[in-house]
């Protein structure tokens, strides 16, 4: 069943009406204890808070649980200030420590202690709430568990999905964390941050700390997989890589990596190491012979080196950079006593003739 409650700060002040955005799983019925995680949002905000993620115990049906907004003194106060907010069920559940292991993956993937849209000004924890300052060992453990916990239920799992996808169900949604996002990471002090050295060998070191783990690996391909099968995240997926704007962004983010020699001299090893693998080199050839033969491919390349050899300077470099490899070729020749073709002297070759 799905619900929608809008309420103010005056007397009465109800309005009930189908939720098209709300979603709800299971049925129960009588005076049974239901447990379930809801979201408010504010019609007509007063600031720059809109939301609130929350957590709620009731006899009976949820359905008639419509005057219950939350025990944040927040929301409260709010509420007091004449805001009206539209009560949204994300998902029910059979027990009480699902509910919670639920609002507390809600409130980690929103951040809602620190994100100034949310009237939560704390995070949900296993045993209590958590502000806005660094996870302790301890509650890293407890929130890790409660989503292994979640996770272990396929059911639940499917829960928390398709509870998610509604809580984002909008584009309006969707349009306001994505610029929020940009916003923070165009700040100078956040792309500092991001470019430090520190924060990548950290990210690095964790990263092959997690893929080392037993089955993590698999089940990423796994998950990855089954996420390219559903059509809307293919379609999503294509459209933002063949937009102009994130190639762009792309490409100038390469640049500015290989500018430092540190990271092409990494990229090199990596590429090497990777080709050496058994079998990499022939898939990797074959996979390339496949996507260079296709015709919409040709077409596509052709016209980015008709565009890119315009600019007069452009064909200055690369011919020069090709006369400066023919006499490299023919100086390997004359140092090896090489006879096969010079097509075939590669610049690893040239390298490994500078290098002794």
């Amino acid at each position: 069943m799905n619900i929608s409650a809008s309420f103010s700060g005056r007397k009465g002040g109800i309005d009930t009406r189908p939720a098209e955005s709300s979603f709800c799983v299971g049925s129960y019925v009588g005076e049974l204890e239901m447990h379930y995680t809801y979201m408010l949002r504010a019609i007509n905000p007063i600031d720059e808070r809109v939301e609130y993620i929350g957590v709620r115990s009731c006899k009976g049906h949820f359905a008639d649980d419509l005057k219950y907004m939350s025990s944040s003194d927040h929301v409260h106060a709010a509420i007091a200030d004449g805001v009206m907010f539209e009560k949204i069920v994300l998902a029910d559940w059979p027990t009480r420590e699902d509910a919670v292991a639920h609002e507390i993956l809600l409130h980690e993937r929103f951040n809602v202690a620190r994100n100034p849209k949310f009237f939560n000004r704390a995070r949900q924890t296993s045993t209590g709430f958590a502000g806005g300052s660094p996870h302790t060992e301890e509650s890293k453990s407890k929130i890790s568990a409660a989503s292994r916990l979640m996770h272990a239920k396929p059911e639940a799992k499917a829960k928390h999905r398709a509870a998610t996808k509604a809580a984002l169900g909008t584009a309006e949604v969707r349009a306001k964390i994505s610029e929020k996002t940009k916003e923070a990471f165009s700040r100078p002090e956040v792309q500092s941050l991001l470019k430090s050295e520190d924060r990548r060998n950290r990210l690095s070191a964790a990263m092959k700390t997690a893929l080392a783990a037993p089955g993590v690996l698999e089940r990423r391909t796994t998950l990855l997989k089954e996420a390219l099968q559903d059509p809307e995240v293919v379609a999503r997926r294509n459209a933002v890589h063949a937009s102009q704007e994130y190639r762009g962004k792309l490409s100038a983010a390469q640049f500015d990596r290989y500018k430092d020699q540190s990271a092409r001299d990494k990229t090199s090893v990596a590429m090497k190491d990777s080709c050496n693998k058994p079998g990499r080199r022939e898939a990797m050839s074959i996979r390339a012979l496949d996507v260079f033969s296709r015709p919409e491919v040709k077409a596509k390349l052709s016209a980015a080196c008709i565009e890119r050899y315009k600019d007069p300077a452009e064909r200055e470099k690369t011919s020069k950079d090709a006369s400066n490899l023919w006499a490299l070729r023919k100086k390997y020749v004359e140092v090896t006593g090489y006879t096969g073709s010079l097509h075939k002297i590669t610049k690893d070759m040239i390298r490994s003739m500078c290098n002794v």
